[in-house]
């Protein structure tokens, strides 16, 4: 729900991971409120959504911010089709793309909590810290 911090949480964290070194690529995945372009500041009317259609390549849309290892792919406008968008193969490819291969002894998420309209096991295994 809205005000839990999700977005100042996840911004903190991809910065705080930026500042130790690590590649970071934070994804506005929520496409019906996005948030972290806003939050931000930066330009947010491309993103995820036009990339998931079709209509742009990730390297048309991810912005560096901060640091040149802190990379943001905003939300994008809202489309009609979220959920189709987010369960899509193409949002599959991307997020197998994106995920680095964690060392071992790291701390990895096994699922995503708040995603309703997410992929069910798409997250599993993504690296929280490098």
């Amino acid at each position: 729900s809205p005000s839990e911090g999700k977005t100042t949480t996840a911004v903190n964290v991809a910065a705080a991971l930026a500042e130790d070194g690590a590649k970071v690529l934070l994804i506005d995945a929520d496409l019906r409120h996005p948030s972290v372009a806003k939050h931000l500041g930066i330009e947010g009317h491309a993103g995820l959504a036009h990339v998931l259609s079709g209509q742009m390549t990730p390297k048309d849309v991810v912005q560096s911010y901060w640091k040149p290892n802190l990379h943001i792919l905003p939300a994008g406008k809202r489309p009609a089709n979220a959920s189709i968008l987010l369960n899509s193969d193409t949002m599959e490819a991307l997020v197998r793309q994106a995920r680095p291969v964690p060392a071992p002894g790291k701390f990895r998420i096994n699922h995503v909590q708040g995603l309703p309209d997410g992929p069910g096991d798409l997250f599993r295994g993504v690296s929280l810290f490098p």
